[in-house]
């Protein structure tokens, strides 16, 4: 059987900015849909913003700080050059929880 090369990879963007302290996973998919070398690397420009690790086709980013870190993904097949994908993820801070909330209502009586 002939090896088929990867042609193109896309990386599914679920969305591109994450709060601090979370993370999300991203799908890549190749093309051919049957390309026999299905493994790359992932990495990101700014560590100390976002984290990432990929697990077969599953890159699982961690937001760290608030930021911007290109992540990138680029095929080992090299049969028709480097071929890779990468977008640009904005970290934003993290939103303040309400530990609880306290309604107080004025009464006002007027005497005559």
């Amino acid at each position: 059987d002939p090896s088929i090369a990867v042609q193109s990879v896309n990386v599914e963007i679920g969305s591109e900015s994450l709060r601090a302290g979370q993370s999300g996973n991203y799908t890549v998919t190749f093309f051919p849909t049957n390309s026999t070398d299905q493994t790359g690397t992932v990495n990101s420009t700014n560590t100390s913003v976002a984290t990432v690790s990929l697990s077969s086709t599953t890159l699982t980013i961690n937001a760290i700080s608030v930021g911007e870190s290109t992540i990138s993904y680029t095929s080992n097949d090299t049969t028709n050059g480097t071929i890779s994908d990468s977008f640009l993820l904005t970290v934003t801070e993290v939103l303040p929880s309400v530990l609880g909330v306290k309604i107080l209502k004025n009464i006002i009586t007027t005497i005559d």
